[in-house]
């Protein structure tokens, strides 16, 4: 071999290898900024992407690491994905690092629950006790439910209720330690039963909850899902609203006098079923 023809093939070999190192480098800071993207703007249009987009929290923590590691090896796409960082940041941040406000004025608990149907009727009724809640929202409740969460004392904790129980998943129901007043005609839901109720505390303030259980959005579900959260209930100046619904045990307290409120998830592990 000429001394010219390995000069050619010297000059020649790495470059391949540059470029794809270089789309390794690019690859995920490019997909990360596209995620970014999605979020910001509100893009997350259909079943999956709409699905996808819960997972933000987890894609900020990935984009942190590649982040670092891209610091290290291509810094132009280190920049991007730290843009890409800071933007998903600021849609999760101030959820987690939000200050509660200070209210004043009586204060209303509610506690959501999606059954599944199935849901260990002691373990609804123990933490029931352990929360205290003033309304509690079931979501996914059957007449069976109803039976067995009476027989471990529901009736006797909250002995007022607005139910429309069914089974299967379409069932939901409200049950009060105060009077309930079921509420018709407040907006007209789409997916699942949802009741809807005024409580009446012992201080007279009265709040409206309502039993939030949209059809999930999978498939061609995902329009009706849309849907179904616009058709709900909007804020009003003149009454305290609650929507309580979720997929997993939670507890939210507020102040009659405003419309704020304060939420927390109680951990996996305390949640049985049956």
């Amino acid at each position: 071999m000429s001394i010219a023809a390995e000069k050619v093939q010297r000059a020649s070999g790495p470059a391949p290898r540059s470029r794809r190192r270089r789309w390794r480098s690019w690859l995920p800071a490019g997909a990360f900024a596209a995620w970014a993207c999605v979020r910001v703007f509100g893009l997350e249009h259909g079943s999956f992407p709409t699905q996808l987009m819960t997972l933000t929290p987890y894609a900020l923590a990935a984009g942190v690491v590649t982040t670092v590691v891209l610091a290290v090896r291509r810094r132009p796409a280190a920049v991007l994905a730290l843009a890409a960082c800071v933007a998903l940041a600021a849609t999760v941040l101030p959820r987690a690092f939000a200050e509660p406000l200070t209210v004043r004025g009586p204060a209303l608990k509610v506690l959501s629950i999606n059954l599944f149907s199935r849901a260990d009727a002691q373990a609804v009724v123990t933490l029931v006790k352990e929360f205290d809640p003033d309304v509690f929202s079931a979501l996914e409740l059957g007449p069976e439910t109803v039976r067995r969460l009476d027989e471990a004392g529901l009736d006797t904790l909250m002995p007022h209720r607005v139910l429309q129980a069914e089974r299967g998943a379409s069932g939901s129901g409200l049950f009060a330690k105060h009077p309930l007043t079921e509420l018709k005609g407040l907006f007209t839901p789409i997916g699942h039963n949802m009741p809807a109720a005024t409580v009446t505390l012992p201080s007279g303030v009265k709040a409206q909850v309502v039993a939030v259980h949209p059809n999930p959005p999978l498939g061609s579900m995902a329009a009706e899902w849309y849907a179904s959260l616009a058709a709900l209930p909007a804020p009003s100046p003149d009454v305290v609203r609650v929507l309580a619904g979720t997929s997993t045990p939670a507890s939210t307290t507020g102040r009659c006098g405003t419309c704020s409120a304060r939420g927390t998830s109680t951990p996996p592990r305390r949640w049985a079923r049956g």
